[in-house]
């Protein structure tokens, strides 16, 4: 949902740092409805998998009489290979996305 106000509303630029991939994509040949698109996706992935791990880790380290009546599901897998997972997943977009912007 972020694209069409990004594009109609400020023209594709915000003032964030993802404006400089914006900019790469642009500069890469792409249209603007698929630059921002790219630009978005990207860095709203990294930020929700970043954002995710340190609220895990806020709540794992909270005192244990903090932790009393909140119920948390068990995970059976450990987090290095959930951060593994997150990170592949990262990457696998990255790079799909560099080579479909690609000039052909």
């Amino acid at each position: 949902m972020a694209v069409p106000i990004y594009v109609f509303i400020f023209g594709g630029a915000t003032g964030g740092y993802s404006d400089m991939m914006t900019a790469a994509f642009l500069a890469m040949g792409q249209n603007l409805w698929v630059s921002v698109f790219s630009s978005n996706i990207v860095v709203s992935l990294a930020d929700k998998i970043i954002s995710g791990f340190i609220a895990l880790a806020i709540i794992d380290a909270l005192p244990a009489n903090l932790k009393t009546h909140l119920v948390l599901p068990k995970s059976t897998s450990k987090m290095g290979t959930i951060a593994w997972i997150a990170g592949g997943f990262v990457v696998g977009v990255l790079i799909t996305i560099v080579f479909v912007l690609l000039p052909k």
